[in-house]
């Protein structure tokens, strides 16, 4: 048969012509809130999710404009830092 596929690494993801992006976790925690959706238009500064680390609240927001490509994370779980969040991909326009 064929050969297994080799599946991508998060870096080449990120640099594809897509123009993904990974929003990924700046630090450890657990995520709290998802407040988009995959399809989701957002503007820089739009708030994306809410991360608890060391007991604080802390709003992850879009670093630019972008669509949800899709969502990595679900209420409750925990990430550790670099951990992908949000897949964003290129505004429309």
């Amino acid at each position: 048969g064929l050969p297994p596929q080799r599946i991508a690494g998060t870096p080449a993801v990120a640099r594809g012509a897509a123009h993904a992006d990974v929003l990924a976790a700046p630090m450890p925690g657990v995520v709290l809130e998802v407040h988009v959706v995959p399809g989701a238009v957002l503007k820089r500064g739009d708030p994306v999710l809410v991360l608890e680390a060391m007991k604080m609240r802390n709003t992850i927001r879009s670093p630019r404009a972008a669509v949800v490509v899709a969502i990595e994370v679900e209420a409750g779980q925990p990430v550790g830092p670099g951990d992908p969040l949000v897949r964003l991909g290129a505004a429309p326009g």
